[in-house]
């Protein structure tokens, strides 16, 4: 299993304060090194909270799956890491962990730190309100606050994001664009659905495959513009929109990869 790295140095409570006025003053540096600390420490707080697996009803004992016992055997190792580096953050508590993070996150993106502004265009997903009138994909948390913040500012740092030529901006804007399922947690949350954006920026994903088997899967399930509400005519146009983006900025982003780390942090 494949954990963050450890910050070094002091707890992150005893330089939180300095470094956040560095960053308030335009140091780039700083304020990467504040977002990845926090964002360590509020990964630190998820895994803490995370529930042993328990794949077996006390009414029918059964032998564990390989599968089954790795899960397990992962969730212990979460655990033990966790145990072994929480001094680091402590002082830091559950009930700010969440607002520290996303503001040192956005302070580092528009300071020009790409994996920041990845990151927090990724955590839209849990703080997000819907868009769609039945509010089909509620807000994992709910804080006003950063319910403002995220509407505000993850839609542009996205946008930048494909100027950039960052194929995980493009993924996420074509999931912001999209109506929306279960296997879309992006959807009807940072905007309306848009069935022209959402096209454009599928589109612009198929650009960047290469990979034989997914080329043969796009081919048997293209998209078909009727589902997006297009005519086949606004399709091509969007499709040559698409293909202005990729010559522009993504020539030398190297292929669309299949496993897509939203955030690496």
């Amino acid at each position: 299993m494949v954990f963050p790295p450890v910050p070094r140095g002091p707890p992150i409570a005893q330089q939180r304060v300095e470094l956040a006025a560095r960053a308030d003053r335009g140091d780039a540096a700083a304020a990467s090194l504040l977002a990845q600390d926090l964002h360590f420490c509020w990964w630190m707080l998820e895994q803490a909270n995370v529930q042993k697996p328990d794949y077996r009803s006390p009414n029918e004992p059964r032998d564990l799956s390989a599968e089954e016992q790795q899960w397990i055997n992962n969730w212990q190792e979460a655990q033990d890491f966790v145990r072994r580096n929480a001094s680091y953050c402590e002082g830091i508590e559950a009930s700010e962990i969440d607002r520290l993070k996303a503001s040192a996150l956005l302070a580092a993106a528009k300071l020009g730190d790409e994996e920041a502004a990845v990151c927090f265009t990724t955590d839209s997903m849990f703080y997000a309100r819907p868009i769609a009138a039945d509010g089909r994909f509620p807000a994992e948390r709910d804080d006003p606050e950063l319910a403002e913040m995220y509407d505000a500012e993850a839609l542009q740092l996205a946008e930048a994001g494909v100027i950039r030529g960052d194929w995980r901006m493009v993924s996420m804007l074509d999931s912001f664009y999209s109506a929306g399922s279960s296997a879309n947690p992006f959807g009807n949350k940072l905007a309306a659905p848009n069935g022209e954006k959402a096209f454009l920026y599928g589109a612009l994903r198929e650009l960047g495959v290469t990979d034989p088997a997914w080329l043969e899967r796009i081919k048997e399930t293209p998209m078909r513009p009727s589902e997006y509400g297009l005519s086949e005519e606004r399709a091509r146009d969007l499709r040559a929109g698409a293909q202005q983006l990729f010559d522009s900025y993504f020539r030398d982003s190297g292929p669309l990869p299949e496993n897509l780390a939203l955030c690496d942090m």
